[in-house]
């Protein structure tokens, strides 16, 4: 019997705004846990201290999501 579970799904992003790879990284079966993971690697853009925003220190072409998917449990680790 399958289950439904959320994955993590990040895609790289060239510097024109086109997705060039899209990778998917671990299931959870908790849709919250799945959206800390992907806010985690979604706002490490935004605005830090002194003006600064990590985007300009580190450029990290990243974004991240979460979709839901059916998975056989037997055959996927599931978080």
């Amino acid at each position: 019997m399958k289950q439904l579970v959320f994955v993590l799904i990040v895609e790289t992003v060239t510097s024109t705004g086109f997705v060039s790879e899209t990778e998917e990284y671990g299931h959870w079966a908790d849709v919250n846990t799945c959206t800390y993971f992907s806010r985690s690697i979604s706002l490490q853009n935004v605005e830090g201290h002194a003006g600064t925003t990590f985007k300009e220190a580190f450029p990290m072409p990243l974004r991240a999501y979460c979709k839901p998917k059916w998975v056989d449990p037997t055959e996927t680790e599931i978080f």
